[in-house]
């Protein structure tokens, strides 16, 4: 949702802020490395309490999110590995953010905020998973309202307003419904006889290469050879 709509207008006036970085020797894996770092310090201070410098370097995180895929089309450097490498390094960061905060309430005493917590991390699972499964037999899973963006702003507020506790709270409600919706979605475009994938190709394949809507499915021709790791990736921005 919202991550999509930034994006977009990222890639409309970012392209000389992608070619500047690319000129300073800037790669996609340094942006999506310092991402994680950026993350993995905003983890730490959510454990120690410092909440309104951990939500700052959870939003530079964010940004190098967003600017590792334009710098990456700027060099001609997409691929799937590099898509599928992004996406992992996405979960890390999303579960070190709320590791961090079960730890800070769990050295708090606050038993419902930690449970509060484990509820956010179950449904920030979920919700890639439920898409890259549903884009298995789907052209597309892009329905709810908590992607990766969505929740990375949620955090970020609450830990700049002092909020987390209204922040862990409607994370975990929205996560787990977006995962809900994404069920839905996909049960009702199944039952209306949208499977987009031959029952035959579904056995070999590997999801999630892009972000966590592409796939590398093989058809039983393909049995034998490995993956396609071309470099060029067509297809809809990644999202969460």
């Amino acid at each position: 949702m919202i991550g999509g709509f930034v994006k977009g207008q990222l890639e409309k006036v970012g392209r000389p802020l992608f070619e500047g970085l690319h000129r300073m020797g800037i790669s996609p894996n340094l942006l999506t490395f310092t991402g994680l770092g950026l993350s993995l310090l905003a983890s730490a201070l959510l454990w120690m309490g410092s909440f309104r410098v951990a939500g700052l370097f959870m939003l530079a995180g964010g940004l190098c999110d967003m600017l590792d895929g334009g710098v990456a089309r700027v060099r001609g450097l997409e691929n799937r590995l590099g898509a599928f490498l992004d996406s992992i390094v996405d979960r890390y960061s999303d579960l070190f953010l709320l590791t961090g905060l079960t730890l800070y309430f769990a050295g708090q005493g606050n038993v419902a905020l930690v449970g509060l917590c484990c509820l956010a991390m179950v449904g920030t699972s979920l919700v890639p998973y439920a898409r890259a499964r549903a884009e298995c037999f789907l052209p597309t899973c892009t329905v709810g309202w908590m992607e990766r963006p969505e929740r990375i702003l949620v955090l970020a507020a609450g830990a700049l307003f002092q909020v987390m506790d209204w922040a862990v709270g409607i994370l975990a409600l929205l996560a787990n419904l977006t995962v809900l919706q994404r069920i839905h979605y996909c049960w009702r475009e199944l039952a209306s006889g949208r499977d987009s994938t031959p029952l035959g190709e579904q056995s070999n394949e590997v999801a999630e290469f892009y972000g966590e809507e592409r796939k590398a499915v093989f058809s039983q021709d393909d049995s034998g050879r490995g993956p396609d790791m071309g470099r060029q990736v067509q297809g809809s921005p990644k999202s969460q």
